[in-house]
């Protein structure tokens, strides 16, 4: 997961497709056999998009938060971060930021994509990626924990906090 976008099929009364990157042309193709579509190749304009920093410009908005209280910013991310970005890295990159507010409890970043991907939930260190899919809509969602945050709120709420999450 991560670091490589992984192949996508669907296929419902209306609609059959596959997308995967070039290096997975062999799959593709079988795949495309497989279920009887017709397999069209196109290469995408290169675009070097760096959501990591785009999130990070974002975090500076924990100064709305009361500075006697805690609080959690949810970020919209595109679907196409958790297939693209290598998590770990991703949380490593944001942690000192997120670090410099110290009543901010964490972020969560989530994006909804019409996929059948298998629900999961991968705890990474005090971290928490976690995917949900009802029928073909799929939510994904990356809880960063602020390490050093002055948590104000008692055990039992950052326990459903948790809970919540995963």
């Amino acid at each position: 997961m991560g670091g490589q976008f992984d192949r996508f099929f669907h296929s419902d009364q209306r609609f059959n497709f596959l997308l995967a990157p070039s290096h997975h042309e062999n799959d593709f193709n079988e795949v495309c056999n497989r279920n009887n579509i017709r397999p069209i190749h196109f290469d995408s304009l290169p675009i070097n998009l760096d959501e990591t920093s785009r999130i990070n410009n974002k975090i500076d908005k924990a100064y709305q938060i009361p500075k006697d209280k805690n609080g959690l910013l949810f970020i919209a991310i595109s679907p196409l971060y958790f297939m693209t970005t290598e998590l770990s890295v991703a949380i490593e990159r944001l942690e000192s930021n997120i670090a410099k507010h110290k009543n901010l409890l964490g972020i969560i970043l989530f994006s909804e994509i019409v996929a059948a991907k298998e629900s999961k939930v991968i705890k990474i260190s005090n971290h928490i990626f976690a995917r949900k899919t009802i029928e073909n809509l799929c939510r994904e969602s990356l809880f960063i924990s602020n390490k050093s945050c002055d948590i104000k709120l008692s055990k039992e709420t950052i326990e459903k906090i948790y809970k919540a999450l995963s």
